[in-house]
């Protein structure tokens, strides 16, 4: 993961969208924005948040410069943290379901196609349970940086 300070300078095509996972949908905040000099035309961040121009931030990154997973971010002034914890839930919950489901199959279905699709389960529930422990660790980051941060504001 990566922590990346910046301000957005100018927020440009701020929207919302729906996608559809194989099971559920979740919703993104999309946006364009301007910043120290670079320009970026699509940032997509889980869940339904807003951008303000202007602010200090610290965002969460899966790598550098992957800014259509942004997993949330600290603002730096005051050390609050803006970060969907719904998301996190999601997927933990997906996960929790897929591996269910393809136990189910296993046991109490027997046919070809029961396994497959067992099998397309346990890998979804798989890629759910890493996003979810990716977010654990970028909400992890997220409040070391706020505590951080919160604790410089009050020796002041």
């Amino acid at each position: 993961m990566h922590l990346q300070q910046l301000a957005f300078s100018k927020i440009r095509g701020l929207n919302y969208s729906t996608g559809t996972a194989l099971v559920g949908f979740r919703t993104f905040t999309n946006f364009g924005f301007d910043a120290a000099g670079e320009k970026v035309i699509f940032a997509r961040v889980i869940g339904k948040v807003t951008p303000v121009e202007g602010v200090d931030l610290i965002i969460a990154l899966p790598h550098k410069g992957d800014w259509e997973r942004i997993y949330g971010w600290v603002i730096a002034e005051n050390g609050r943290i803006v970060i969907d914890k719904d998301a996190v839930v999601s997927d933990v919950s997906l996960a929790i379901f897929s591996l269910v489901a393809s136990v189910f199959l296993i046991f109490y279905v027997s046919s070809a196609i029961a396994i497959i699709g067992a099998t397309i389960l346990i890998v979804q529930g798989a890629i759910r349970a890493e996003a979810a422990f990716q977010w654990h660790d970028a909400n992890t980051e997220l409040k070391k940086t706020s505590t951080r941060i919160k604790n410089e504001i009050s020796n002041h």
